[in-house]
């Protein structure tokens, strides 16, 4: 069984768990990986800043480049995103959680705004770290192509934060803040708080993203990587893109996908 010390640990430093209350998890395994996602978050939070960013290619960049919270453009929340559930199927995960005596239920809202303060407020990112090249290249094909509210894909728990669709969440952000409008869509909305939704998909095993933040400092998957900023000024573009994203510079132009390496 899980120990029971590190459980009590973890519960005081970051409050009791609602839901994912640990003992009680239908299996050691899932009660290992909810103990160490929680220890990895405590850690974090004791640590009180990220990693460098690691990139799939193996580059390391630093934050005040490839982070968009690092900038300091929008309010934050305290999970780092190498520890943060990519979640492809909801229905799945909630199965897979109730199995393990986690009962979870969803539902859907409409949510509705016209401005980007008032998107900030109603759904928060919980999230430390949020990719500006991401954010920057899904600003440019919303200014090519028009915005698309269907396409959105935001799951939050009930306490109103993000679980997944962070980056998604971002870049309409930077579309009302350059040109506020009415936008209507849909968000799945888990009902457990935000740290029992995130406990949960740790114990259910959903996958993370290994590409960015401290596990790509841990992670085997990036053995070779470089340990100097040869690539920086060729990726400094982003930072540039993202500061300059108004769709007003979009305006009645082309612009083609590049890719930088």
């Amino acid at each position: 069984m899980a120990s029971r010390a590190i459980e009590r640990n973890v519960k005081a430093d970051i409050g009791k768990l609602n839901v994912a209350t640990i003992s009680k998890i239908h299996s050691d395994e899932g009660q290992e990986k909810a103990l160490e996602f929680l220890t990895k978050y405590r850690t974090y939070r004791q640590m009180g800043q990220s990693m460098p960013v690691i990139t799939k290619e193996g580059d390391i960049l630093s934050r005040d480049i490839a982070d968009t919270c690092a900038m300091g453009d929008i309010t934050c929340g305290t999970f780092p995103r190498y520890i943060m559930p990519q979640i492809k199927d909801v229905n799945k995960f909630i199965k897979d959680a109730n199995k393990l005596g986690i009962h979870l239920k969803k539902h859907e809202e409409t949510i509705t705004v016209k401005s980007a303060d008032e998107l900030k407020a109603k759904i928060k990112p919980s999230q430390s770290e949020i990719m500006a090249s991401k954010v920057a290249d899904k600003v440019a094909k919303v200014a090519q192509k028009g915005l698309d509210p269907s396409k959105f894909n935001i799951i939050v728990s009930k306490d109103g934060y993000i679980v997944d669709g962070h980056h998604t969440w971002n870049t309409l952000v930077n579309v009302l803040e350059a040109d506020p409008r009415t936008v209507t869509f849909k968000v799945t909305v888990i009902e457990a708080d935000i740290l029992d939704v995130l406990t949960a998909a740790a114990a259910v095993g959903l996958p993370n993203a290994p590409e960015y933040g401290w596990s790509g400092l841990l992670n085997s998957e990036f053995p070779k990587l470089k340990s100097s900023y040869s690539e920086l000024s060729a990726r400094k573009h982003y930072t540039q893109k993202y500061h300059n994203h108004r769709l007003s510079h979009y305006s009645g132009k082309t612009h083609k996908n590049k890719k930088h390496r």
